[in-house]
């Protein structure tokens, strides 16, 4: 996997911490999720080299901050959509014991291979569907994979699995406005339409319209969590969780067209293609990037971090 926070650069000079409050901003779209949005994120599966490769991992502030909230002596670790363990990785190494719930059968395969001689289990299942002990585990966690899940199911189970004073973290990497990556998706809009049907144009929010729309979220780690990855639920968190604490570490990373591709072949969007739409597609991008670009993208990301302790 490639180490994207090596070249990494703070976009406002610190990492800042604030509390969710309030109600929801109503600039957000009110799509309802279906179960056959729920089940796309198992395409992922099938790109599972790709996906370790070119994804961005976490950095080290994510689990800085998660050893800072939870009790010390507390090492039961219950990760929700492993894949290929970039978050995992963190977790082993501050000395938690994993058990991971992993849907997809080639990310549970990578998965156990990586960490066969670390405290770590994986349970190939969807986290709907997965056994789970009530009250077993010091900390639930998820990285880029908690919006895969129904909304009816995620919030009830995973406080259920907390003991008590237990926490929940959820992490995700958040696409911001601006930057070369933006321009490009401009440049291929009609190419995209072509071979999806759809105008492709990114609509990822600047780093200041999410930090508005998430200050202006409930008291909520639900409804906040619908502002960073929005689905179109309208199901919180409720009383399982106490108010959200929310870190906010923005940060560039640097792709070559190569890289530029391999990430963009881990896209959902994309996956849904046949093989052969899908290659003659990226050999246009390829054109586009080296083209316009001189063959280097710089892509503008935000990592959130939410931390809500168990009622």
């Amino acid at each position: 996997m490639v180490d994207r926070f090596r070249n990494e650069h703070v976009l406002d000079g610190a990492e800042c911490t604030l509390s969710a409050r309030s109600a929801l901003g109503s600039s957000r779209q009110n799509v309802v999720v279906t179960q056959g949005d729920l089940r796309r994120g198992l395409v992922f599966d099938e790109v599972v080299e790709a996906y370790d490769e070119f994804r961005p991992g976490y950095a080290p502030f994510v689990f800085d901050a998660i050893d800072a909230r939870v009790p010390a002596g507390a090492r039961r670790a219950l990760e929700i959509g492993c894949g290929t363990g970039q978050g995992t990785q963190g977790l082993l190494e501050r000395g938690w014991n994993v058990l991971a719930i992993e849907p997809g059968e080639n990310f549970v395969r990578v998965a156990r291979e990586k960490f066969a001689s670390r405290p770590f289990e994986v349970q190939h299942a969807s986290f709907e569907d997965a056994s789970i002990a009530a009250g077993t585990f010091d900390f639930v966690f998820s990285a880029t994979a908690f919006h895969w899940i129904d909304p009816q199911v995620r919030w009830r189970k995973s406080a259920s699995a907390l003991c008590e004073h237990g926490h929940l973290a959820l992490v995700t990497h958040v696409t911001l406005a601006g930057a070369t990556f933006n321009e490009f998706y401009e440049i291929a809009r009609d190419v995209c339409a072509r071979y999806l049907g759809v105008d492709n144009n990114s609509l990822s929010p600047t780093y200041e319209d999410l930090r508005d729309r998430a200050s202006g979220a409930e008291d909520d780690i639900g409804s906040l969590w619908e502002v960073v990855e929005p689905r179109g639920s309208n199901v919180t968190a409720g009383e399982l969780f106490s108010a959200p604490s929310v870190t906010w570490y923005p940060w560039r990373a640097h792709y070559t067209t190569y890289e530029a591709l391999g990430l963009l072949s881990t896209f959902s969007n994309y996956l849904g293609l046949s093989r052969d739409e899908r290659a003659s597609l990226f050999r246009e991008f390829a054109v586009i990037i080296d083209k316009h670009f001189a063959g280097l993208l710089e892509r503008q990301y935000v990592t959130v971090l939410a931390l809500a302790e168990v009622a």
